[in-house]
């Protein structure tokens, strides 16, 4: 125990709080204390180690001398899950504890004894030390975590923690090629046709290649775990290679890190890794690729000198997840594979080819298609089967004969009648599954063909073929009978149109089948008009014979098509269908724009197209989320989407309309995908001018920082100035970008890293002037600096109404205890002989070129009046006691003259006019003349002539003129000289004078010029130019002037608002009153003078606090009881001062305070202060 002699019950309260302190601090100490011996009767199990890991099996031992409770189980866990199963150990065979090798496991996870002396387990030293476990029935390709647990549920007590990743479950399923990889090119080539039987035929241009990756088909995925897959899998890799236990021999190249995947396109992922930086150089990487655990494809080896450590997959699913692992090899030396990357997911997309298609004949020049769906509708439900009849050597615009699109629920089709009759025919179908998100690749059939049937088989002499006549709708057809034809004999002209996109010289596509009928001449020329033809198109014919034997049509051969080139016919129809649209040529985060070229002559159908038809389709869903036409145009159609869904892939299809009619659309884009967020500069920021930008500010939407607070060198700078921006940035983007205004004009972006913004972008060359440059980021205020463009070789700026703007100090600007407040007036205050509070006849506005003007509401400068002279902007009062509202007048002098060269940095203006400073409403004043402002290289000061009138607030009669002298009103000690003007700061905070009664501590200590404050002296207002300890000294520095070169067209700086500017970290203000007659000492901040309190309040207010008998005590013994108030200020909210709380609580206990408040960010706290003993120093 301490005890205090009464002579220092001053320092009493400081060790009370000393000793609360380390009672809570015992406290503390103690219960963590009583926590470590509860859990030390509990006992912690010792840390598992794995030691081999298999798809659906892995081993963990530990220490055969650990000694384990009864109740000990294994705890397992999958990553992203809070759940957990736990299997039971009943009893254990290890030291300690009874044996029978009994085990408990909750189904279907079980445990398994293993022992390390025998088998594939054999792999970790010193195995009799050990106890081996198996737990088995966990799923491939997981996350999961494991531990050993004591104790009850309420009382666990775990080990460490260990991960591990369960291998991949190796699919024992041959790999094949996933039908329909790729969609052929529109080139002549004929299906392959292997001997004995014709097989479908194959499409060269859609071959595998040797260096794409074909997909195999999944395996069966294994059977479901109790533990849900993991979301987002971390592993902590303790198992060297997959398929190795721990403890084998390790590789020489170490296992890459796990690789990322991401999905670029509905048939791609792009894979990328670190590259390995110890062990051997390496020559090359492979990467696999999986899905559903089952191998689907193997790059060809990459060079990472040449390919990096990125790899794009292709020739993947749609819609499909997939994983990647990667290996590193030095020549023959593998590593050990990657885990795998988190599962990704193939982009939704087209679907994949129809299966099991075939084309059979039958009766009556009849052919039946046949297929079943795909097995994967690419994420988007299919919508529709496109079958396709071929003739000839391969898929060709040339040889298509017929083309129908069917609903998704249809699976077959008869193509009839189709008088292709040929014993060396070669017909074959294709079918194309088609969803919102575009078409899948061909799926092809067989070859089959049609033989003729009657005898002899010889046809038409195609020479003998004609056509002519053309009509709007159709043409004539001349041609020779058939040898040997009788009256049964009857002819098929099948009429083929050519397609637009076809380049050849034939076509094989029917446009009409034309049957004769029978009882024609059996001998010499025939002719047949055919009618009921689309207008401009171009046509040839192919004839085929038959004969009518008993009901049945038995064919010849047909005939070759004639004429070459094709016959037209006149009139008009409905466009053909468009190409494919390309994909967007603009994106958004709410719009998408599409643009194509104008519909060709050859589809335009012999009418000029007057308008596009568009239907934009969600790629997700395939839905049309918007349908409109637009005017047609030469270039063709373009538009843009807008009100679309950020980062969301959408298809267009286009169809053409001419006077005919709306003709059919085109198959659809590829996918345009809106951006999650706006390419840097796309958008312009919300505000548009300066003036917008500076209002942000003057509201609080924006944050305006100094040029050296944004990390730059200075705030001028020349054209083409390269600036790196640094700040800390307090919000949660990441980056965000930077705008020149001016304009506003982009200039380039800027990273967050570690709550720092950084950049680097280059000026253009706008004109000399004062710009502002601003940093954007999502979510986030913006950041606003003002720089000034100034040229080198710029050269002196000739002045003739420069404008002078001061505000002098908040004090000459406050209330007053007597005379109201204090204020400056225009010209110079009549002298009645004594001071006096001003009437209205004594107080000026405006004289000459001296304006005295002041804020109002709006933050706006206008003229002040006698009226509002001691008025705040809000219109109130201002009070002898307020340090944050002051009357915000301003001295405002015109017609500056003098020169500027802001290159160098000098500059020299004069002014002509006077103005007076009044304190306690006029009791006394002095007046400033004819300033003049002197800059040299940037350093600068304001002098004027002053004189007023000497007074003494003991000695009223005491009225003395004083001579005019010239004295230093501002020292300026960095001046930035912009273009039009400039703000400057004058010296205060720091400076000394050589007068004794000068307080230099704390934090707004300081002083105007020396021979300003000597002049003061004489006038009568000598304390309230530098801080004297005085309750308003944080009034009292210098406000900033500022200077525009141009009085007409120059903007004054926005006033801001009474009380905005906050301090950001909490503060403790202490406001003591120093006992009469002693010096001041250090305090940690002086912003008041509380008054004595005096001794026959103290008994009164002492009693309101429980310690009433020690504190009476302690200022029965002190010499000076002042009365404190302690101001807690912070940014945030009062929970965020914990500890200025308690010591507070701890003061308010002892008897120290009487009052103790929050409100918002605030802290108040207010009681009574012995502040030495009697007869002592206060020291």
């Amino acid at each position: 125990m301490t005890f205090l002699p009464r002579s220092n019950a001053a320092v009493r309260p400081l060790a009370a709080l000393l000793a609360a302190t380390l009672a809570i601090g015992a406290l503390t100490a103690g219960a963590l204390a009583s926590s470590a011996e509860t859990d030390a009767g509990v006992g912690r199990p010792p840390a598992l180690t794995v030691t081999s890991v298999e798809s659906t099996r892995v081993v963990v031992t530990w220490p055969a001398n650990a000694e384990l409770s009864a109740d000990t189980r294994i705890v397992v866990t999958t990553s992203g899950d809070e759940s957990a199963v736990e299997l039971a150990l009943a009893e254990l065979p290890v030291a300690g504890v009874a044996a029978d090798d009994a085990w408990a496991a909750a189904a279907p996870l079980a445990l398994e004894r293993v022992d390390l002396a025998a088998g594939a387990d054999a792999a970790v030293a010193d195995i009799a030390d050990l106890v081996a476990i198996a737990i088995t029935g966990l799923e491939a390709e997981h996350d999961y975590r494991v531990l050993l647990r004591s104790g009850t549920a309420e009382r666990a007590v775990d080990s460490d923690t260990v991960e591990f990743y369960t291998t991949i479950a190796r699919s024992e399923t041959p790999e094949t090629t996933e039908p329909g990889a790729t969609e052929p090119a529109p080139t002549e080539h004929a299906p392959t046709e292997p001997a004995p039987s014709e097989p479908a035929p194959v499409d060269a241009d859609a071959a595998t290649p040797a260096s794409v990756e074909a997909e195999t088909p999944a395996s069966s995925p294994p059977a479901a775990s109790p533990l849900r897959a993991p979301v987002s899998p971390t592993v902590l890799d303790l198992l060297g290679s997959a398929s190795t236990p721990l403890g084998t021999a390790a590789s020489a190249l170490p296992r890459p890190d796990r690789p990322t995947a991401r999905p670029t396109s509905s048939s791609s992922i792009e894979v990328s890794w670190p590259a390995l930086s110890t062990g051997p150089t390496v020559t090359h990487y492979i990467v696999t690729t999986y899905r559903a655990g089952a191998l689907v494809s193997t790059s060809p080896a990459l060079d990472p000198l040449l390919f990096g450590t990125t790899h794009t997959v292709s020739g993947l699913t749609a819609a499909t997840d997939y994983t990647a692992r990667v290996t590193a090899y030095a020549g023959e030396l593998a590593s050990p594979e990657s885990l795998p990357s988190e599962v990704v997911r193939t982009a939704n997309g087209a679907p994949a080819a129809p299966a099991s298609i075939a084309l059979t004949a039958t009766e009556g020049l009849a052919l039946d298609a046949t297929w079943t769906a795909p097995a994967s509708d690419g994420g988007s439900a299919i919508t529709a089967y496109r079958v396709e009849l071929y003739s000839g050597t391969g898929v060709a615009t040339g040889n298509l004969v017929a083309s129908v699109t069917l609903g998704a629920d249809i699976r077959s089709h008869r193509f009839a009648p189709v008088p292709i009759v040929s014993a060396t025919g070669r017909l074959f179908a294709t079918v194309t599954a088609v969803n919102g998100l575009g078409a899948s690749p061909r799926a092809t059939s067989a070859v089959t063909s049609i033989a003729p049937t009657d005898s002899p088989t010889t046809g038409v002499t195609v020479g003998s073929i004609s056509v002519g006549d053309a009509t709007a709708d159709g043409f004539a057809v001349s041609w020779n009978a058939v040898a040997g034809a009788t009256a049964s004999t009857g002819y098929l002209l099948r009429v083929n149109v050519f397609r637009p996109d076809n380049a050849a010289a034939t076509t094989n596509a029917i446009a009409a089948v034309v049957d004769t009928g029978t009882g024609l001449s059996t001998s010499g020329a025939l002719r047949h008009v055919v009618t009921g033809l689309p207008g401009a198109s171009r046509y040839t014919v192919t004839i085929t014979p038959y004969t009518e034997v008993d009901g049945t049509r038995l064919y010849r051969t047909s005939s070759a098509a004639r004429p070459a080139g094709g016959i037209a016919t006149t009139g008009i129809r409905a466009p053909w269908a468009p190409p494919a649209p390309p994909a967007p040529v603009a994106a958004g985060t709410d719009r998408l724009t599409w643009s194509a070229p104008a519909l060709d002559e050859a589809r335009a159908g012999g009418s000029a197209v007057t308008a596009y038809a568009l239907e934009l389709r969600n790629a997700a869903t395939g839905e049309v989320v918007d349908a409109r036409e637009i005017a047609a145009t030469e270039t063709g159609p373009s538009t843009t989407f807008e009100g679309l869904e950020r980062a969301t892939g959408y298809t267009v299809a286009i169809a053409a309309r001419n006077a005919a009619g709306l003709g059919d659309f085109s198959d659809a884009s590829p996918i345009g995908r809106t951006l999650d967020r706006a390419e840097p500069g796309t958008v312009p920021p919300a505000f548009g001018t300066i003036a917008e930008l500076d209002a942000a500010v003057a509201s609080g939407a924006a944050r305006a920082v100094t040029a050296a607070e944004l990390g730059l060198e200075s705030a001028t700078v020349e054209p083409g100035t390269t600036l790196t921006p640094r700040i800390t940035w307090s919000g949660a983007a990441v980056d965000g970008e930077i705008w020149f205004y001016g304009a506003p004009d982009f200039l380039g972006t800027f990273d967050i890293v570690d709550g720092i913004a950084t950049g680097s972008v280059t000026i253009g060359a706008p004109d000399d002037g004062e710009y502002r440059l601003a940093l954007f980021a999502e979510g986030d205020l913006p950041v606003v600096t003002t720089i000034e463009v100034r040229r080198a070789d710029a050269g002196p700026l000739e002045l003739d109404d420069a404008v002078l703007r001061w505000g002098i100090s908040n004090e000459a600007n406050n209330g007053a205890f007597f005379g109201g407040c204090n204020f400056p007036t225009a010209g110079k205050i009549p002298d009645i002989g004594r001071g006096a509070v001003l009437t209205e006849n004594r107080y000026s506005a405006e004289s000459g070129d001296v304006r005295i003007e002041k804020p109002d509401a709006s933050g706006a400068y206008v003229l002040a009046d006698f009226d509002t002279r001691c008025l705040d902007r809000r219109g109130l009062p201002v009070t002898s006691n307020a340090n944050s509202s002051f009357t915000d007048a301003q001295v405002v002098i015109s017609g500056g003259t003098g020169s500027v060269d802001p290159a160098a940095g000098d500059a020299e203006i004069r002014w002509t006019g006077s103005f007076s400073v009044a304190f306690y409403g006029g009791l006394t004043f002095w007046y400033a003349t004819d300033p003049v402002l002197v800059v040299e290289d940037g350093v600068g000061r304001l002098t004027a002539t002053v004189s007023g009138f000497g007074s003494d607030m003991d000695d009223l009669s005491k009225w003395d003129e004083i001579a005019p002298r010239e004295v230093t009103l501002a020292e300026l000690p960095s001046v930035a000289l912009r273009s039009d003007g400039f703000t400057v700061l004058p010296a205060y905070r720091g400076e000394t004078i050589r007068q004794d009664d000068q307080l230099r501590e704390g934090p707004h200590w300081g002083a105007f010029p020396q021979d300003f404050v000597d002049f003061q002296q004489i006038a009568g207002q000598f304390s309230y130019w530098f801080s004297s300890g005085g309750q308003t000294d944080s009034a009292k520095p210098a406000l900033p002037i500022t200077v525009g070169y141009e009085a007409s067209s120059f903007t004054p700086p926005t006033p801001t608002e009474p009380g905005e500017e906050q301090p950001e970290t909490p503060t403790i203000v202490i406001e003591v009153k120093k006992p009469p007659g002693e010096p001041r000492r250090a305090t940690t901040a002086v912003a008041a003078a509380p008054p004595v309190v005096k001794r026959a309040s103290i008994a009164a207010l002492a009693a309101t606090t429980p310690a009433a008998a020690a504190l009476a005590a302690a200022v029965a013994d002190a010499g000076t009881i002042i009365e404190t108030t302690t101001v807690v200020r912070s940014s945030a909210p009062l929970d965020s001062t914990p500890l200025v709380m308690a010591l507070a609580l701890v003061a308010g206990m002892l008897g120290l305070l009487t009052l103790i408040a929050g409100a918002g960010a605030g802290l108040v706290a207010t009681g009574l202060l012995p502040v030495a003993p009697r007869g002592r120093s206060g020291g």
